[in-house]
């Protein structure tokens, strides 16, 4: 009875965990600067951030960054709120949520996606990655949610939802650890 008791405990446990492995968001020092802030609520969105580099024609990630909680074990989190200095109020959307704030360099454009892993069950990867991109504008405050599976970005700033912006990335090949190695 303990034994059976003990693996459906288990079980119950591990269904609900999500554990992200991406590096933490480092907060931008510099002056040019625009502020970020990710929902971070019940369900598991693990949110990654690239910051795109121009280059010939095309551009280039400079790192991929975990903006939501590290771990998630059946919608408890490791960490609920975040709040940096300088950042605007959070919208009425946001007021009774958890969130995490961020401060990114100005200037640049940022793509912001999720992947949803899910595999048949005969082996076929049914996975989806959901993205959105935008250009951040200095002094702007930016709030990034999903509605349905699709990436919302609010600029509070302007008080409108951001059009994401097209991005042509340079080509790449994933090495056996999934960073991008551009050819």
């Amino acid at each position: 009875m303990r034994f059976s008791l003990a693996i459906l405990v288990s079980l119950i446990f591990l269904s609900g965990c999500s554990v992200d492995m991406s590096r933490s968001m480092p907060d931008y020092q510099g002056s040019d600067k625009a502020f970020i802030r990710v929902d971070n609520t019940f369900q598991p969105t693990p949110f990654r951030l690239e910051k795109m580099l121009p280059s010939e024609g095309c551009v280039k990630s400079d790192g991929v960054y975990g903006l939501t909680a590290k771990i998630a074990i059946m919608g408890i989190k490791s960490s609920y709120t975040r709040r940096v200095n300088g950042i605007a109020s959070p919208s009425e959307t946001f007021l009774k949520r958890g969130y995490l704030e961020y401060i990114i360099q100005s200037g640049y454009v940022y793509k912001i996606w999720w992947r949803f892993e899910e595999r048949s069950m005969y082996g076929i990867d049914l996975s989806r990655t959901f993205t959105s991109s935008f250009m951040a504008k200095d002094g702007h405050t930016y709030e990034v949610q999903t509605k349905g599976n699709d990436i919302v970005i609010h600029d509070l700033t302007d008080n409108e939802d951001i059009t994401p912006v097209n991005i042509k990335e340079c080509k790449y090949k994933k090495t056996l650890l999934g960073k991008k190695e551009y050819l």
